[in-house]
Formats: C-alpha cells, structure tokens, sequence
C-alpha cells in the first residue's frame, strides 16, 4: 500500500509536459485561393510551401489562361493596373511568393507602346520602371513561347534626374509567333497585345 501511494504522490507531482517552442506554434501563412468549378474559396498552405513557378510555367499556365478567358484553378495572380502604381502602393500581404517570400505577381494590361522589344519605360505616377538588359527569350520544348523583360524602378525628382530603386520587376510577355497560340481568334490576339504577366521583389540586398 506505500508504495501505490508513493507512486500516486509522484504522479501528481510531475511537471506537465513542455510546451511547444515559439517556432513551432507559427500557424500555416501563405493563403491562396483556389477555384473549383463556380466556387471559390481559401486554404491555409503548411509551412515550407511556396509559389515558385518557373519562367514557361507563368506563360503556359498562367498568362495562356488569362489570354484565353479560362479558369485558374489557383488564384494567385491578380489582375491589376499595375503601372498606375509606385511599387511601394503595391499591398505588402501579397509580396509572400518566391523562395524569400518577398515577391508578387500580377497580371495587368499595357500601352500599345510597350509592347515591342525596344520598348525600356514604363511610367508611373511618382517613377519609372527601366530596362537594364535585354529581352530573354523563354524557351519550352526548343520553342521560343515568351519572352522575360527585367526593368528596376526609378523615382524622378523635380530636378529633372532620377535614382534607382531596391524594386526589381520581370515582365513577362507571350511570343506572338510561338505555335501555341496559332489557333487564336481575333479577340485572343488582341489580349496577347495589351496583357503581360509581372513578377516584382524587393531585393533589399542591392
């Protein structure tokens, strides 16, 4: 009989368990809304997922969607006028994508001056965003279906000179003789001219 007592005594004296560290209580922080049919609705993704498309797959599955009017099941992108905005506008809940969560991507439409190669502007209200090297050709299956500008945002001052920015902005656009999109009408190939795919991060290293 003592010794059931002792060992009774010793239960209930027993430390609780040790709660979780800090690190390990951080709930799931990247939401993304996904698309089923008419519905739409949002999930919580687990720690360590990430939106990290490559380059084809943002024109593919991406911008061929949006040029087609069809449905991504997975809305991520959203559809913005993005050059009527100075990137720090720009809402900070939706630079979460990218290995360093600090990217996002936005679909939105373009002057008709814009759309050629040579092209290096794009204004806004208080800047500019500035080619620094040239196109490069996105390449799927040895075909060239895109294209990947790279521009950096400048603020312009009133003494009529600029400096650059830590905003970095790739520029995605479709190949407009890729064999992808042979089959477009005249509707399609008019939303392939004004709509291109942005990809921005602040890179605070530079």
């Amino acid at each position: 009989m003592g010794s059931d007592s002792s060992a009774s005594n010793s239960n209930s004296n027993s430390a609780p368990p040790p709660s979780l560290p800090p690190y390990l209580n951080v709930p799931p922080h990247i939401s993304i809304m996904v698309c089923e049919g008419e519905e739409e609705y949002e999930i919580m993704l687990p720690l360590g997922y990430r939106f990290v498309p490559e380059d084809h797959e943002l024109i593919l599955f991406f911008l061929h969607k949006k040029i087609l009017d069809r449905k991504i099941s997975v809305n991520i992108i959203r559809d913005i006028d993005l050059y009527n905005h100075d990137p720090h506008e720009l809402s900070e809940d939706e630079f979460k994508h990218g290995r360093m969560n600090n990217e996002a991507y936005y679909f939105t439409q373009i002057d008709p001056e814009y759309t050629t190669k040579s092209s290096q502007r794009r204004s806004t209200k208080s800047g500019f965003w500035r080619t620094i090297e040239e196109d490069e050709e996105i390449v799927h299956e040895e075909e060239v279906i895109g294209f990947k500008k790279t521009l950096v945002f400048h603020w312009r001052s009133n003494e009529r000179r600029d400096w650059s920015s830590p905003w970095l902005m790739h520029e995605y656009r479709v190949n407009p003789e890729s064999s992808q999109i042979e089959s477009l009408d005249e509707t399609a190939r008019e939303k392939m001219d004004r709509y291109v795919l942005c990809r921005i991060k602040l890179d605070e290293h530079d």
